[in-house]
């Protein structure tokens, strides 16, 4: 499945981020009570957690779990690799194309990815 630049603006479609001058309380209630959860068409689980930040900005962070301890085995740097393809482009948008809209957005998005050595 190759990313949509789309398919993010829809994720926060009519939630313009708005300065928000109260602290956010970390408690692990407070997290759960705001935040929400969905799932897409094609079956991907997401949830999003409505926050203060600096410079009034949209943070995505995806976590992507694929494979298992035998399929990966050897291959410690596909998830490396996956995270710098899913930020490469798109057979219709060129990596400047996905990053120009991202800014008009205002948003960020990083693919953290944990080592098991």
């Amino acid at each position: 499945m190759k990313p949509r630049c789309g398919q993010i603006a829809e994720w926060v479609q009519g939630k313009e981020a708005e300065a928000q001058k109260e602290n956010f309380e970390t408690s692990i209630e407070n997290i759960k009570k705001n935040t929400e959860y969905g799932t897409l068409a094609n079956g991907a689980k997401y949830a999003l957690l409505q926050k203060p930040t600096k410079g009034d900005k949209i943070n995505a962070s995806i976590s992507l779990r694929f494979g298992d301890e035998n399929s990966l085995m050897d291959k410690k740097y596909a998830p490396y690799l996956l995270a710098d393809l899913l930020k490469a482009g798109t057979s219709t948008r060129s990596r400047k194309q996905i990053s120009d809209e991202l800014d008009k957005i205002k948003t960020d998005i990083s693919f953290p990815v944990s080592r098991m050595d």
